[in-house]
């Protein structure tokens, strides 16, 4: 299935459904590399605190 293939109402349906899934994948890829940045953050502090 191509784009060119389909009708413009047809095609505005598959371009908006691509967009959503990238908004969706990249909010979770931003959430994943946060919380791990969140945890090294917090295992420095809590080995300053320990030394």
């Amino acid at each position: 299935m191509t784009l060119a293939a389909l009708t413009w109402p047809e095609a505005v349906v598959v371009v908006a459904g691509i967009v959503g899934f990238a908004l969706v994948l990249s909010v979770l890829v931003w959430s994943i590399f946060r919380t791990a940045q969140t945890a090294i953050r917090s295992e420095g502090r809590h080995r300053e605190e320990s030394a």
